[in-house]
């Protein structure tokens, strides 16, 4: 699979995929990456689908910049990476994790892809914020019945939301991360 290494909109970012008219922007999750849409870039190129993957603020090669993971530092930036893949793909779909799902629902309201792929979405900002206060646990270890109030963190197959017309054969099937 082609890889190639850029920066747009000032962002790092890794195209996966062959030269497509059809691409997923990948919007990774807390403690996330751009690299991690590599397994998700495997089965989208065989499909005829490039996949772009950026690093948002914090993570990533973006570790240790001055930009903190903030909705008002990343949405302009999503915006912003959004605006300059429309003149050169005909067809964008969202594949966000996490926060990073959450961050795209705000950030491409007015302009939404004409699919989008949500990985145990962040829905309700506010509350998730009101139950780390109260539950100050790491989610990627908690056991159940311990800060896990559904026994589900933890499990990568825990919920995906498929926003949008139709869904390609070749990406309606299970895979780490997902379920369909």
């Amino acid at each position: 699979m082609k890889k190639q290494i850029m920066t747009l909109a000032g962002i790092p970012a890794i195209l996966y995929g062959s030269r497509s008219r059809n691409v997923y922007l990948y919007l990774h999750g807390k403690n996330g990456c751009k690299e991690e849409a590599e397994r998700f870039a495997a089965t989208a190129c065989e499909a005829g689908w490039q996949v772009l993957a950026i690093d948002l603020p914090e993570h990533g090669a973006r570790k240790n910049s001055p930009e903190r993971l903030l909705p008002w530092v990343a949405v302009p930036e999503i915006e912003a990476v959004y605006a300059r893949m429309k003149p050169v793909w005909a067809h964008i779909r969202l594949y966000g994790v996490s926060i990073g799902a959450w961050l795209a629902m705000q950030a491409l309201q007015g302009d939404a892809p004409e699919q989008a792929l949500l990985v145990s979405p962040v829905v309700d900002m506010e509350a998730h914020h009101e139950y780390d206060a109260i539950c100050p646990c790491d989610r990627g270890t908690a056991a159940p019945g311990r800060g896990d109030p559904h026994g589900s963190w933890g499990d990568p197959l825990m919920a995906v939301s498929v926003l949008g017309a139709g869904t390609s054969a070749a990406l309606a099937w299970p895979h780490a991360g997902a379920v369909w």
